[in-house]
């Protein structure tokens, strides 16, 4: 007993030294690993920002008030970066998925590449995204984080162009920009260098996926720098409509100079990208915990989009006087929740020999940010009969007249049948905004910096309208229509 206690303390006195020994070498290889920190001197161009995007030592732009920004280590709030690399690693379903890298933020799918509800821990959300704005070079995307059917990752895709991200919440970034609370992701551009490189590459996936992705960069003239670059693809998704699920793409411009004391730089942006919606899915849920396929639809991949159903006529001008005419428009379900807009921009950025710097980021976004999509409408599912009988009282039916149904064959269908009932939306904005933002500042002495500042936006009313229609499915049968 005695030589097995003796063999035991034996034992974990030499595994103790060893985990010493490793933590150790591990301190030692960190420190050899690390190059010494440098005297903080702001960097004289934005390609000097974005460097060392993966130490403490990056130097951050977001929510600061000077151009030259501040160490990352130095930050007293939240901050979480990324290089392109490493967002290629996270492998994010959309823009707004890349956000989950943040602590405390949770960026639940609505469907797929857009439409996602983003909920940001302490702030009460409730639903698409009040509380996360997105921003690129520091400009807003939109000075409002949120409209109904629109928020801001819905009008971003990611590429090559994607220098590296910074996701800052709370902290001085409630006091810049659009005062936003919660989180704010600041999505910087990759520039031309004097070295020119590039990248292409081809992408086939599952489920009908093929994507083309480019970036060029290169020297234009002396201290002239220019990039190019963005994305095509086209897929059919995890619930094939029968139709392309998300096709488009986007093309990404810069045009960068280098001054004596400090940069320029402008960029502009074409985002044509139609993605597919998707809402609830019926499944059976006959208690706690217990789920399982409702007949006729898979769960996984069943969708109430079709070439059946991908036209529609929506009317626009009802009659409600003797002797109008009804207008109609077309709708094509393909176009889904996508973004057809334009983004121009700019910052310029001067640290003059006074001590002082000056810091102007201006941005103009305009395009059509429409939804056209099925939303479950009315007490679903329920039996063909019933569905007859509700639609006869809700439309006034005249006494003496009844409603019949159908198989797109001609067969009377059968009364018990399970009918879905979906409502058609089309949702249509057209919007346009315009923001800018000024800093002058000069440090009064180590650590302490006066700002002074002036945030402008202006945005045009968005050109709003929804129109609705009714489509029914009979569930395990194929279309009514």
């Amino acid at each position: 007993m005695n030589n097995r206690k003796q063999l035991t303390r034996l034992a974990l006195s030499v595994a103790i030294a060893a985990t010493l020994m490793s933590g150790n070498t591990l301190a030692q290889d960190t420190g050899q690993s690390q190059a010494p920190a440098t005297a903080a001197a702001k960097p004289s161009s934005q390609k000097a920002k974005s460097a060392n995007t993966t130490s403490l030592q990056q130097v951050v732009v977001t929510g600061t008030a000077t151009y030259g920004g501040v160490k990352k280590i130095d930050a007293s709030y939240s901050i979480t970066t990324a290089n392109a690399e490493q967002i290629r690693e996270a492998n994010p379903v959309s823009s707004a998925d890349l956000l989950k890298m943040s602590p405390g933020v949770y960026p639940e799918s609505s469907g797929g590449e857009t439409g996602a509800n983003i909920e940001v821990a302490g702030f009460p959300g409730g639903g698409d995204a009040p509380y996360a704005t997105f921003e690129m070079n520091g400009s807003p995307l939109y000075p409002m984080s949120t409209l109904s059917f629109m928020e801001n990752s819905s009008m971003f895709r990611l590429d090559d162009t994607i220098d590296h991200v910074e996701v800052v919440q709370g902290g001085p970034e409630v006091l810049y920009g659009t005062g936003q609370p919660g989180v704010t992701a600041n999505f910087m551009l990759k520039q031309g260098t004097a070295v020119p490189s590039g990248d292409v590459g081809l992408t086939y996936g599952s489920e009908g996926m093929e994507r083309l992705d480019g970036f060029a960069g290169f020297k234009v003239a002396d201290g002239w720098y220019g990039s190019i670059g963005g994305f095509w693809r086209k897929s059919d998704g995890v619930r094939a409509p029968q139709f392309p699920s998300d096709n488009g793409g986007q093309l990404t411009a810069t045009l960068s100079h280098d001054l004596d004391n400090g940069d320029v730089m402008f960029y502009a942006r074409r985002l044509k990208d139609n993605n597919q919606f998707v809402t609830d899915t019926p499944i059976l849920n006959p208690s706690s915990g217990q789920f399982s396929a409702y007949p006729g639809f898979s769960p996984l991949t069943g969708t109430f989009g079709s070439n059946a159903d991908r036209h529609s006529m929506l009317a626009i001008t009802p009659c409600t006087t003797a002797g109008c005419t009804p207008g109609s428009m077309p709708v094509d379900l393909a176009k889904g929740r996508g973004a057809d807009i334009h983004v121009v921009g700019g910052n310029l950025d001067l640290d003059f020999d006074s001590g002082w710097s000056l810091s102007d980021k201006f941005n103009l976004t305009g395009g059509q940010m429409n939804t056209l999509s099925f939303f479950s409408t009315g007490a679903n599912p329920t039996t063909l009969a019933n569905y007859i009988s509700n639609a006869e009282t809700s439309y006034g039916l005249p006494a003496g007249l009844t409603a019949t149904a159908t198989y797109r064959n001609g067969g009377a269908a059968n009364m018990n049948e399970n009918v879905n009932d979906q409502g058609l939306w089309y949702v249509h904005k057209n919007i346009k905004a315009f923001t800018n933002e000024l800093h002058l500042s000069t440090q009064l002495f180590d650590g302490n910096t006066l700002t002074v500042g002036n945030y402008q936006c202006s945005q045009l009313k968005p050109q709003h309208a929804s129109l609705y229609a009714r489509w029914r499915w009979g569930l395990g049968r194929g279309g009514l229509g």
